[in-house]
């Protein structure tokens, strides 16, 4: 451990400073023609260096937009993520509109991928950091939004949350991906997800049921629209889970309605208990909360009103 302690600082000073071999030099136009070559012939170390020589020594030079392109694909290729996700960042605020727009595209969403599927190693003795794919893979989107692999791109940031239980961003990109792509082909995926984010976001009695109420329209739209787009069949299993939850969901609702009107009705105000339990039969019926509902209501001696078809077409 003590040895450690003493190696530790001159290891991160040789990794800060030194030990680096000098960058080539010459005019910016020989050194961009050998970094292709070395590119091309899948050298990217040495196609790394060349490109580094461009952009630290001919940093003005028309030689530097490509030298940036080209360095940040070689790091990606060496599995230095960092250093790779850096110099896309420079490419897209330097030239905003470079012409190798569409190559940066695809090899940083390809950067972002290889982080959130673990190809990437840690940092000294660090874990591998996932997560900072989803750093990439957003900044990709912001930047080429026109890309055909921009909803991708948000696709793969929403899994992420979703496998990671974070609903709330979740629910953040999903809307967005509608919003930008809504003629992308995870539409109908990102619906369903959208819907079910905002659900798992409700848990135990005391939900948010604005958000519950969101998810019950977002299910219901999604059958509505595999429906009428002929899509049944292939979403079959997705309809028929939101087919479930939207019926769970109404019986959550009634569920809470009901209370109220207990909470009321215990505390000794049998005015609003009524009319929670009224409205917990028209608006919830063919619930179990419907049927307790009626049954307070015989008790205070009142007439149960008919039991209504409730919110969302639910049967009564």
């Amino acid at each position: 451990m003590a040895l450690l302690r003493l190696t530790l600082p001159l290891w991160l000073a040789l990794l800060g400073t030194g030990c680096q071999v000098a960058l080539p030099k010459g005019k910016p136009e020989d050194l961009i023609a050998e970094a292709r070559r070395r590119s091309e012939g899948k050298d990217w170390k040495g196609a790394s260096r060349y490109c580094e020589a461009v952009r630290r020594n001919h940093e003005a030079s028309d030689e530097a937009e490509e030298a940036t392109f080209l360095y940040a694909d070689a790091s990606r290729r060496l599995l230095k993520g960092q250093r790779s996700f850096t110099a896309y960042q420079k490419l897209a605020e330097k030239w905003p509109t470079t012409r190798f727009a569409v190559d940066a595209a695809i090899t940083q969403y390809d950067l972002g991928v290889d982080h959130l599927d673990g190809k990437f190693p840690g940092v000294l003795f660090f874990g591998r950091n996932r997560s900072f794919g989803i750093r990439i893979l957003e900044h990709m989107q912001v930047h080429y939004r026109n890309h055909s692999l921009a909803d991708d791109a948000l696709m793969r940031v929403a899994d992420w949350h979703l496998a990671s239980g974070d609903h709330e961003a979740a629910t953040q990109v999903l809307r967005r991906l509608l919003a930008d792509y809504p003629r992308s082909g995870f539409t109908m995926r990102a619906r369903f997800q959208l819907a079910r984010s905002l659900w798992l976001q409700c848990p135990g009695a005391d939900y948010d049921e604005r958000l519950l109420l969101q998810a019950r329209r977002g299910f219901e739209d999604f059958v509505a629209t595999a429906q009428q787009q002929g899509l049944a069949e292939s979403l079959g299993e997705q309809i028929a889970a939101s087919q479930r939850l939207i019926a769970a969901i109404h019986e959550t609702l009634g569920e809470k309605s009901y209370r109220i009107g207990r909470f009321y009705e215990r505390t000794g105000h049998p005015a609003a208990a009524i009319q929670y339990y009224e409205q917990t039969l028209s608006r919830y019926g063919g619930t179990k909360s419907a049927a307790d509902a009626a049954e307070r209501l015989r008790r205070l001696g009142r007439e149960a009103p008919e039991d209504g078809p409730g919110e969302g077409g639910q049967p009564g």
